[in-house]
């Protein structure tokens, strides 16, 4: 009958109509198919074409690539600036202190401290002089004033040439400091990209592994025994760069500098790292009990 045939002409293009499945059993995705032309699917959609797939990214195809690239600049942002501050201290820095050393008496004046050291220094060669000489493994030397005089001369000397060294140390050190910054802030990709590499190869690891290296990194910084580590550190610096030795500094440095390093990373384990990695979050506190 005429009922029939309209109701043929009516059929809705849905796939269950047709004798198919239904969308939940073929996909989640509308995609043309027999059950489905391209303008069916089209119009299910609202009427808007598919949209085309994204090109693949040369880094999703290939890994190794950005992990070379990520190494390359990694080395470049250390190799650059040593080279540039080493070769400066070379050729420039160098001479120039040299030459004001030796027509400028007065320049790297010993400190209070290189003072004493040097005088006592003398006084120790003395001694032990004289000890030669009373056991006659030595000749008597006269006592004179101008003979005193040449070696204090000498030892001061070397004590300037060590006020140098330390000159040379903080201006090749600012230099190298400037170019990496100055490195570092013209290549943002490169430092976003190094990052990246950064968090993925430290998330991919395993939550024990992660918590194990956490761990290691924060006993060594804010540890028990880490203040004998950072009073190491801080006189190392003072005599690096010529700088007297203050206890008072010493301690205010080891009083509120690997605190403030603890209560960061300890605001960091409970805003991020519980997000990003939980399982790891719970071994640590499951540790701190």
């Amino acid at each position: 009958p005429g009922g029939g045939e309209g109701a043929s002409d009516d059929t809705p293009a849905w796939p269950w109509a047709r004798g198919g499945k239904p969308e939940e059993e073929a996909g989640n995705e509308l995609e043309p198919s027999d059950w489905l032309s391209s303008t069916e699917v089209r119009d299910l959609r609202g009427g808007l074409p598919p949209p085309p797939p994204p090109p693949p990214t040369p880094t999703a195809q290939y890994p190794e690539v950005e992990n070379r690239e990520v190494l390359y600049f990694g080395a470049l942002i250390i190799a650059v600036p040593l080279v540039f501050s080493t070769l400066m201290r070379e050729t420039v820095f160098h001479p120039v202190l040299e030459r004001r050393l030796a027509v400028d008496d007065t320049s790297f004046a010993l400190n209070t401290e290189q003072k004493r050291e040097v005088v006592d220094e003398l006084l120790q060669e003395e001694k032990g002089r004289q000890f030669d000489v009373i056991a006659g493994r030595a000749p008597a030397l006269p006592e004179s004033p101008d003979r005193l005089r040449e070696e204090l001369l000498e030892l001061e000397k070397h004590e300037r040439e060590i006020n140098l060294r330390s000159v040379e140390n903080l201006v090749s050190d600012s230099t190298w400091l400037f170019s990496s910054s100055l490195l570092l802030a013209l290549n943002k990709s490169g430092v976003k990209r190094l990052t990246s590499n950064i968090q993925s190869t430290f998330y991919g690891l395993t939550p024990a592994t992660q918590a194990f290296s956490l761990l290691l990194v924060s006993d060594i910084t804010v540890g028990f025994h880490s203040s004998d580590g950072w009073i190491t550190i801080v006189n190392g610096l003072c005599g690096h760069y010529g700088w007297e030795e203050s206890e008072t500094f010493v301690s205010l440095f080891v009083a509120t500098v690997p605190v403030s390093i603890d209560v960061i990373f300890k605001y960091w384990v409970f805003k991020y790292l519980r997000n990003m990695s939980p399982t790891t979050g719970i071994i640590l506190e499951d540790i701190d009990r």
